[in-house]
């Protein structure tokens, strides 16, 4: 009998780690697929959604917080060559941080005024649960950059620091993109009806 209960316990232990480990390997995110759908607050408590940003291209920067200088420095170099024309946003994966820490987080973010981010207005997104990392796919202790385009759709996938060669390949990337919607305006007006 005793190992019979022995054998019920392992089998419970791994069949939920198993079970884990098979909910953060979804599909990962594509270049071409619409980009998953998030809701998040920043450290004031003011929600921000993918939606908010249809229309324009954004460019999303996540990281726990190994990556976070990482990200300070991509927004920073892209707020400044792109001013206006884009949106940037932070993303910060708080999933490791205990319960009776997050006040203390939030007041340190919402004292970060020496960065990038804050001279450039850029918002940082506290996500506690992690949810945003997984579905992007997000790695750890890197920086990672997701440019979506203004009707949602993914565009460009990295990891890493903000070295020449990646700020141009995603450069060349934006550039594309903007050129597209120079090229490209949206027209809300409806096309006149022939009889």
């Amino acid at each position: 009998m005793f190992w019979y209960r022995n054998l019920l316990i392992f089998g419970l232990i791994f069949g939920s780690v198993f079970a884990s480990v098979a909910d953060e390997k979804k599909d990962p995110l594509k270049v071409g697929s619409l980009a998953p759908e998030w809701t998040l607050k920043d450290a004031n408590n003011k929600a921000y959604k993918l939606a908010d940003f249809e229309g324009r291209i954004l460019v999303l920067l996540g990281s726990d917080k190994k990556g976070d200088e990482e990200n300070e420095v991509w927004g920073g170099k892209l707020a400044e060559k792109y001013n206006n024309q884009i949106a940037i946003v932070g993303l910060a994966d708080l999933r490791g941080v205990p319960f009776f820490l997050k006040g203390r987080m939030k007041s340190n973010f919402r004292n970060r005024r020496d960065t990038p981010s804050a001279k450039y207005g850029v918002p940082i997104l506290l996500d506690w649960k992690g949810d945003v990392p997984k579905s992007y796919g997000f790695f750890q202790v890197v920086s990672n950059q997701v440019v979506i385009d203004a009707e949602g759709i993914v565009q460009y996938i990295a990891h890493g620091k903000c070295t020449d060669q990646a700020f141009e390949k995603m450069c060349e990337i934006l550039d594309a993109l903007l050129e597209e919607e120079a090229e490209n305006p949206c027209d809300d007006s409806k096309p006149e009806q022939r009889d």
